[in-house]
């Protein structure tokens, strides 16, 4: 499964790429990480499917989709916790990306889901031993509320 996963991320590379006579095709390179990201995360290959999905969300980005590319991001800050439970290791991409979604959920309009993006995340940052993110994270999530509340 993982090895048809890496051929859909080399296929996806190859369509961003483009061609001699022709520009990137982000739709068939976006559509081939997204399988691509589907197929790590089956055969239980986090840490490919977490750079699969962050691939998929550049995708989204460069056809002018953030809220696509910031549901991209959150399941890439998913699969970088579970790859980060598994091994041992620190929830820094988890912060990184969680906090990505969450600038791109404000481009598009949604500051309440960048803040419940950045809820959902910082509590894998703080079990990670991260408490120091996992604060910031939260302060971000309550400015952002805050700001929407005063919006209406």
């Amino acid at each position: 499964m993982a090895s048809e996963a890496d051929e859909l991320v080399k296929k996806g590379d190859k369509a961003a790429r483009g061609g001699f006579f022709s520009g990137a095709d982000w739709r068939k390179a976006g559509e081939c990480w997204e399988k691509a990201a589907v197929k790590y995360k089956l055969a239980r290959a986090f840490a490919g499917a977490a750079r699969a999905y962050e691939k998929a969300s550049e995708a989204q980005e460069q056809q002018g989709a953030p809220w696509h590319a910031a549901k991209h991001l959150e399941s890439a800050a998913t699969c970088a916790k579970d790859a980060s439970k598994a091994s041992g290791g620190d929830a820094t991409l988890v912060r990184e990306l969680a906090e990505r979604a969450a600038v791109l959920y404000c481009e598009a309009g949604r500051p309440g889901t960048a803040a419940e993006a950045l809820g959902r995340h910082a509590k894998a940052v703080d079990e990670r031993g991260d408490t120091d993110g996992a604060l910031t994270m939260l302060k971000r999530a309550f400015e952002l509320f805050a700001d929407e509340e005063q919006e209406h």
